[in-house]
């Protein structure tokens, strides 16, 4: 994505939102998130490929049963919603009640729109890579850009837009494939298409922080809808009613969980023929820092994990296997139900809070000044370039413009700037992680400066 699309976001997506409403009023998006994680060389990008082999070879109407419980899951979390939100008018709550209905109303149309299902396997390994490459870096220790490309390449496909910066170009699905309902339509007409897109993330994953940030783009999403529907209860009679077809759009989340196995692990890593392949230190490393899912403690993740505890025999018998898992997985999903705001604040236990969140707190602030002071000085380096060519003509109708790129000097800082290292704090932990997104951060400022000039 280009970074002038990160500069006026809010407006530039409320007007293409509300172009595709109008278009798309009744199809549905479901957007399932499959974690997988744990040591490096434990079967996750083969279970990856045997189970996408599965799906496309055999057992095609599995996903396809999801799209049967979209509008039940989306009630309910309206319910749950309803319930926390004590504070809603009489007004708002009758508005809620009529969307209800108009989505039950709509749903005997969204059973007759064809269905497209796409399948990303998201391989973190060759993402490294490929960032890597764009940044002709050659280091094999920093797998923050990574993580960071990842969620935002979700998010905004999730969410349709590109709010996020992303430095390779969108991912395109690994597999699709369409069901078409009416004989006379094809899914590249202008009929309604809902669409599922089951992201399978292969990852190691050995922080629950990094599992974590993916299971809040459920609740991401459906806080973007509550606004949106608030906003329309604003508007007039019309605008709701063009508004009210719309579907929220459904994520859910699952993970499954390769247990450690130390000694195996080492033992295939090194039998594996990849670039960026893990020595046996990083793997130690890893296994002492890995955190387990903690199905006492952690409330979203005692509904939604699984544990793989089949051993792979890299032949055909894994098949069976993992159609048990897949029939595991399908019920994870179509039984998905969010937290509530109670449940989902208390993710940690208040030890771990206690301890950590001032810590944490202090250091995102030294991180975010050092940050903050280093583009200044870019920034301050871009507007005397572009100055020169008035420095000596005080005539010049450029000449007055200095003041005015200081001034968005200090927005840019301010909110731009701010805003990532806000939305990526959590790898973003030094001015050296941000480098990558430098180039382009610093190129959406200096034009941004000549729309000014030229203006």
């Amino acid at each position: 994505m280009n970074i002038d699309n990160y500069n006026n976001n809010n407006n530039n997506n409320n007007k293409n939102n509300n172009k595709n409403n109008n278009i798309n009023s009744n199809n549905k998006t479901i957007s399932l998130l499959l974690i997988l994680f744990g040591l490096p060389a434990c079967g996750k990008t083969y279970f990856s490929n045997k189970l996408i082999e599965l799906i496309i070879n055999e057992d095609q109407d599995s996903l396809k049963e999801l799209f049967n419980n979209n509008n039940n899951n989306n009630n309910n979390n309206n319910n749950n919603n309803n319930n926390n939100n004590n504070n809603n008018n009489n007004n708002n709550n009758n508005n809620n009640n009529n969307n209800n209905n108009n989505n039950n109303n709509n749903n005997n149309n969204n059973n007759n729109n064809n269905k497209i299902i796409n399948i990303y396997h998201i391989e973190y390994d060759k993402i490294f890579l490929n960032i890597n490459d764009s940044l002709n870096n050659t280091s094999i220790e920093n797998w923050k850009p990574t993580r960071v490309e990842v969620y935002n390449q979700i998010y905004n496909i999730t969410n349709n837009s590109n709010q996020k910066i992303i430095l390779l170009n969108q991912f395109k699905p690994t597999k699709s494939y369409f069901y078409n309902n009416n004989s006379n339509s094809n899914s590249d007409s202008n009929n309604s298409n809902d669409i599922l897109n089951l992201f399978i993330l292969d990852d190691n994953m050995y922080y629950k922080s990094m599992r974590y940030k993916f299971y809040q783009l459920t609740y991401n999403n459906n806080n973007n809808n509550n606004n949106n529907n608030n906003n329309n209860n604003n508007n007039n009679n019309n605008n709701n009613n063009n508004n009210n077809n719309m579907e929220q759009e459904d994520i859910r989340y699952c993970q499954i969980y390769f247990p450690n196995d130390l000694k195996k692990s080492k033992e295939l890593n090194n039998k594996r023929l990849i670039k960026n392949n893990v020595n046996d230190e990083g793997i130690e490393k890893m296994n002492s820092l890995f955190e387990q899912p903690n199905l006492d403690k952690n409330n979203w993740e005692k509904e939604n994990t699984l544990f793989f505890n089949f051993g792979f025999n890299f032949n055909d018998s894994d098949n069976n296997q993992i159609k048990l898992i897949l029939k595991d997985i399908k019920n994870k999903f179509y039984n998905f139900k969010k937290l509530n705001t109670q449940q989902q604040q208390h993710h940690y236990d208040n030890e771990e809070l206690l301890q950590f969140d001032q810590k944490k707190e202090n250091d995102k602030i030294i991180t975010k000044n050092n940050i903050i002071h280093q583009f200044d000085l870019h920034c301050r380096k871009i507007i005397s370039e572009l100055m020169k060519p008035t420095n000596n003509n005080n005539n010049s109708p450029y000449s007055n413009q200095s003041k005015l790129l200081s001034q968005y000097k200090q927005h840019f800082l301010k909110f731009i700037l701010t805003q990532f290292i806000h939305e990526n704090n959590e790898y973003i932990q030094n001015y050296s992680d941000i480098i990558p997104y430098k180039e382009q951060l610093l190129n959406n400022f200096k034009n941004n400066c000549l729309d000014k000039i030229i203006k």
